[in-house]
């Protein structure tokens, strides 16, 4: 896999002859090629740009960063529903925006848009160009408010759904802070007194010629090795994360490690809720601007983090294109509770499925809050005791030796 595509500059006929012309970033010059076809254009030029090592690099350290921050993409949505609604045309609008914003991939993303734009590319288009930068369900209710006529509606939408999204996530970071910082703190404490308290007390052992017992033994050779050797520990642990890191990103791997996540007796169920809570959120919000189901389960089901639920959301949009309805494709599926599919199906019944997919939503989300709150008020005493214990065993075994020799004395 290629770490920084190639860009092309291209210059297309759409289907009324009108010629456009712009760039886009692609593997190679048959993959641009065939991305142009797909959006319906007739290719006049496609010639690669050639670019210095400078920008190479640039190009690099902006990728390190798939998405910009839900932060800065819901302002920059709410400032550019402010603008469209004041009735500031659309490219001055993009160039306002791109002067205004202080993140540089966000910039070069706007810039690059305004371009497509101002050669007669549709806003959604030109947002997929950069589908590295914006989400993808951002780019389909793009599309959906410019064939409507509501675009300004839709961006306030928007912004409104990355705010919810930021919000949650920051209160998740609050509830998991505290007991990732004592965990941190236990493997700092020990770490510091293994690699430098224990080996002054093997040298003294040495000198006063003791024999230290078995469990002495293996706590200074493990403190000593881990002193010596403690580069060896820092690349064995980067190789291991490296590999995992590949394997996730295979098919297979992925597909696996997404398995076993969800049967994990606590983990499995609070990824669980946190996907339904996010996918009948995104559902909502695609139904209520008038994305069709199809359309709708297309999007999300590249934009859910888990594989499985992907998986299970592609199979019921190919059983809902055989005339099923949304709750019968999921009815079978263990990761729907029951509750869930008898409001889905009532909101069919009644038409009101947006609500009630509003509904559930909020339901997994408070769920999952509650949920996560009590693990983590058992997890949080549990780990101060485990930084007692450690301590407790370390200044055991290294005064063990001591209590002997008085002993022997």
């Amino acid at each position: 896999m290629r770490l920084i595509d190639k860009v092309f500059n291209y210059r297309v006929r759409d289907d009324s002859s009108k010629v456009l012309s712009g760039y886009l970033n692609a593997k190679n010059r048959e993959v641009a090629i065939r991305r142009l076809r797909n959006q319906g254009y007739y290719v006049v030029e496609l010639e690669e740009q050639k670019r210095s090592l400078f920008t190479l690099s640039w190009d690099f350290t902006l990728n390190r960063f798939k998405k910009v921050d839900l932060r800065e993409l819901a302002v920059f949505l709410r400032q550019f529903a402010t603008l469209i609604e004041s009735g500031i045309p659309l490219v001055v609008a993009l160039k306002l925006l791109a002067e205004e914003t202080n993140h540089p991939k966000m910039r070069l993303a706007l810039i690059n848009i305004r371009k497509n734009v101002e050669q007669g590319m549709y806003l959604a288009d030109a947002l997929k160009q950069e589908k590295d930068t914006f989400p993808e369900i951002l780019i389909k209710m793009v599309a959906t408010g410019e064939e409507v006529g509501a675009l300004a509606y839709v961006l306030d939408e928007m912004s409104e759904y990355f705010s919810r999204e930021r919000k949650f996530k920051r209160e998740l970071f609050s509830i998991i802070s505290y007991p990732a910082i004592i965990l941190v703190m236990t493997i700092v404490v020990g770490l510091f007194i293994v690699t430098n308290i224990l080996p002054k007390f093997a040298n003294l052992f040495v000198k006063m010629r003791l024999d230290p017992p078995l469990l002495t033994k293996t706590l200074l050779i493990g403190g000593t090795f881990v002193a010596e050797h403690w580069y060896l520990l820092i690349l064995s642990f980067n190789l291991i994360i490296l590999a995992l890191n590949w394997y996730y990103h295979q098919d297979k791997g992925r597909h696996r490690i997404d398995s076993l996540l969800l049967k994990l007796p606590i983990i499995g169920a609070l990824i669980t809720k946190m996907e339904i809570a996010r996918f009948t959120k995104s559902l909502s919000l695609l139904f209520k601007s008038g994305i069709p189901i199809i359309q709708s389960l297309d999007t999300l089901s590249g934009s859910i983090y888990n594989s499985v639920l992907a998986k299970a959301i592609e199979e019921a949009k190919q059983e809902i294109q055989s005339g099923k309805s949304l709750t019968a494709t999921l009815k079978d599926n263990p990761l729907f509770s029951g509750m869930a599919l008898k409001m889905l199906r009532t909101g069919e019944e009644t038409g009101r499925l947006e609500e009630m997919l509003i509904r559930i939503s909020n339901f997994y989300e408070e769920d999952f809050r509650e949920s996560l709150d009590g693990i983590m008020s058992m997890v949080e005493p549990a780990l101060i005791l485990l930084l007692g214990l450690v301590i407790i065993f370390i200044v055991f075994s290294t005064m063990m030796p001591m209590y002997q020799m008085i002993n022997q004395v």
